[in-house]
């Protein structure tokens, strides 16, 4: 393992020591039931714990369900850690899932020498498994997630791993304190052919996947740490640091290079206007520290990256929500787009028969690639459940980098088909393509065809009827 990669890793371990610490010195106050696990909520903002109506003042109106910002949510997806469940469960510690796929790969270069078509076909296995201690006033969960590809009789070195730290901790009757971290590594043999995008239909909160396949390694961990205030009855104030490391390799030339290092915080003011609507003003600011080694046309420099918007959410029915957010985006350094329109927007609804998702954001996000660049990115998503074994997906996402050289955007597209054999195993069949431009050092100009078919097994299956 790389030196850059055991520093950030012994970098995590130490967060993680730091923030267990307080979760389970807290969790001795009593014994865990459900109730306590119920329990754990405190005043709702960008990195805060949401609220029960048996914890609030009692002139305190209900949060509204489309904006219970910080719940822990599972790894990579939009719905709240359901917690320790399943039959593969011992205490805190428990399998979440398990994945068997056999997977093809058909990659096609263009206006890179050389030219060149290549096919690959592999094994992929994959698990997630977490550790999750809920108590009266704290949350903590730790989350992992490891993938393994075996081609041609040999298990691939390198694996793609995920780590989630989160805990959330009640201060008093009016602060609280969330901490959270997301580590991923994808190693040359990286292969995504998952939906891009995931909506929890009951909150309306969105994830994005990153799809890009860019370059020959990528190392990303994001830290924010945040504090919550009830200012009033109906205003909630959060502000905190956020922190980011990212590390990429060339695709095709071990020698190129390109990090970056983020320093700033983030803040936000919430106003319930009533049960169903929201009124916020979300502000993040950022130094980025960009340095590019072994090839030209990479980040370099400093950057202040700024976002600010003027949110507005509600929820139109239980089954239907609606953000909406507008503001400005601000790049200052070398290299940069200087101010420009931020948006942040989405939608979710859902029928008997399905689910429908969609989001736009316009600003600064990760999308698989180092870049100091203020990023448009859309994603959809639609399910049908044909019967209550059969169903069907579609995903679809689109980026592009706006301002300076190098511009990079990312297309893709995926089909998956789940039949139920049992409750919690499932035969899953996926199509998808990738389309991509870049400056094909870091990003290869390219498209991929990706095709997998297996069993998905699922500790707690979700109800579709």
């Amino acid at each position: 393992m790389k030196p850059a990669l055991n520093i950030v890793l012994q970098a995590t371990l130490i967060v993680a020591v730091g923030l267990l610490g307080p979760a389970l010195g807290l969790s001795q106050d009593s014994p865990t039931t459900k109730q306590d696990a119920d329990a754990d909520n405190g005043p709702a903002g960008d990195n805060a714990q949401a609220q029960t109506p048996e914890s609030m003042p009692a002139d305190q109106p209900p949060i509204p369900a489309a904006r219970e910002d910080g719940i822990i949510r599972a790894l990579g997806k939009a719905k709240p850690l359901s917690g320790p469940a399943g039959p593969l469960t011992w205490g805190w510690l428990s399998v979440r899932s398990a994945d068997f796929r056999e997977f093809y790969d058909q990659t096609a270069l263009i206006g890179a020498p050389p030219l060149f078509n290549d096919n690959m076909t592999a094994t992929m296995l994959a698990t997630s498994i977490s550790l999750d201690r809920p108590s009266k006033r704290a949350h903590f969960a730790l989350q992992y997630e490891p993938t393994i590809f075996i081609s041609r009789g040999t298990v691939f070195n390198d694996m793609n791993q995920q780590l989630g730290l989160d805990t959330t901790f009640q201060l008093s009757e009016r602060w609280s304190f969330t901490g959270g971290d997301r580590l991923s590594y994808l190693s040359s043999n990286r292969v995504f052919a998952g939906l891009a995008f995931d909506v929890d239909y009951v909150t309306g909160a969105t994830v994005q996947e990153n799809f890009l396949d860019g370059p020959g390694t990528l190392f990303y961990d994001a830290l924010d740490l945040g504090f919550a205030y009830l200012w009033s009855p109906r205003t909630i104030v959060a502000f905190g640091p956020a922190m980011g490391y990212q590390r990429a390799t060339g695709a095709l030339s071990s020698g190129a290079l390109t990090t970056a290092v983020y320093e700033g915080g983030t803040f936000k003011l919430t106003h319930i206007l009533d049960a169903t609507k929201t009124l916020g003003f979300s502000y993040t600011g950022q130094n980025g520290q960009f340095a590019t080694q072994g090839a030209a046309g990479g980040p370099n420099g400093n950057e202040f990256l700024q976002d600010a918007l003027v949110t507005y959410s509600q929820e139109i029915s239980p089954t239907w929500h609606l953000t909406l957010g507008a503001g400005v985006t601000d790049d200052t350094g070398p290299g940069a787009a200087g101010l420009g329109l931020g948006v942040n927007a989405g939608i979710a609804k859902k029928f008997h028969w399905g689910e429908f998702g969609g989001g736009y954001e316009r600003g600064n996000q990760f999308v698989g690639l180092v870049t100091g660049q203020v990023t448009d990115r859309v994603d959809a998503i639609q399910r049908f459940f044909w019967t209550k074994r059969l169903t069907t997906a579609t995903s679809a996402a689109y980026f592009r980098t706006t301002g300076g050289a190098p511009s990079y955007s990312g297309l893709y597209g995926l089909e998956e088909v789940s039949w139920g054999l049992t409750r919690r195993v499932s035969i899953v069949a996926d199509a998808g393509y990738v389309r991509q431009m870049g400056d094909g050092v870091f990003v290869l100009n390219g498209h991929r065809v990706l095709c997998l078919v297996g069993l998905h097994w699922e500790a707690v299956p979700a109800e579709h009827h």
